[in-house]
């Protein structure tokens, strides 16, 4: 499965790049959620980055950066020790199983990683809140845990939260 899709990965980061633009190839939604669960104890846990990083380096040999989205409640410290360029998450449903991860994050962002903040509303649940107010909430509590502030400002892309599909245009 993973040279499956090192291979459709590379074609797409090939493709995408021919256009002259900047690429980003997500790894969607890894069913990580699964790790530690004891239906499935035979996932092991550096089997897990190791294939990760597979892909990640392959897709930077065709050209593109790469990102990991989880829309779940997940063990963050996977994707964070992983070579990803990208983590990114639903900042509504998911910020505090992440902010576990302080450290981590920290890593992830001083070797020029980003976070893509799920913060765009896309479900009704969403739209209860203003996506800024949360914004500032969310990066208040990575610096109370002491993450540089700018670091954070920086190296931040804003996309959807998770279910955009189920989201009416209106």
């Amino acid at each position: 499965m993973v040279k499956n899709l090192v291979m459709q990965a590379t074609w797409q980061a090939k493709v995408l790049g021919s256009f002259g633009l900047p690429v980003i190839i997500f790894i969607d939604e890894p069913a990580l959620y699964a790790y530690g669960l004891s239906t499935h104890i035979t996932l092991k846990r550096e089997e897990l980055i190791k294939d990760i990083n597979a892909l990640v380096e392959a897709v930077r040999k065709a050209g593109a950066l790469t990102g990991v989205y989880s829309c779940a409640r997940t063990d963050w410290s996977i994707l964070l020790e992983s070579k990803t360029d990208v983590v990114s998450f639903d900042a509504y449903e998911y910020f505090d199983s992440l902010t576990l991860y302080g450290m981590e994050i920290e890593k992830v962002l001083l070797r020029n990683g980003s976070l893509a903040w799920g913060i765009v509303p896309a479900s009704e649940k969403a739209l209860e809140l203003k996506a800024i107010d949360l914004f500032r909430k969310l990066i208040n509590s990575l610096v109370d845990k002491g993450i540089d502030h700018n670091l954070l400002i920086n190296n931040a892309l804003i996309t959807p939260s998770c279910g955009t599909g189920t989201t009416s245009v209106g």
